[in-house]
């Protein structure tokens, strides 16, 4: 059982290798959301970002 501090991390990565493309909101270069978003450009997965799209 993971503990509750690291479920979300846990489960982002679960998620990132089902997943072949990843929709991100990301406006920060900081933060859980930026640190998915990385996590999957370094895995190869197709990513789109709508903050980039507004």
């Amino acid at each position: 059982m993971t503990p509750p501090r690291f479920a979300i991390d846990r489960r982002n990565r679960w998620m990132l290798e089902r997943a072949d493309i990843v929709v991100v909101y990301v406006k920060s270069p900081v933060g859980g959301a930026a640190k998915f978003k990385a996590m999957a450009e370094s895995n190869k997965k197709m990513v789109i970002n709508l903050a980039e799209k507004l």
